[in-house]
């Protein structure tokens, strides 16, 4: 990239991606309010107190 300021600095880029399983999915006319975060092996019906609410 074009970037006047960084003249005469070496520069890296680096990219950052993360896959995230979002679970099954809703029944069609189903819209969910609430997103939660959960980190396997922390999941499942035994762990809802772990998940982390994200929206």
């Amino acid at each position: 990239m074009f970037r006047p300021k960084m003249d005469g600095y070496e520069v890296w880029v680096v990219e950052y991606g993360v896959e995230v399983y979002l679970g099954e999915l809703e029944p069609a006319g189903v819209t969910p309010t609430e997103i939660y975060f959960g980190m396997t092996p922390a999941i499942g019906p035994n762990h809802v107190p772990d998940y982390e609410r994200i929206a």
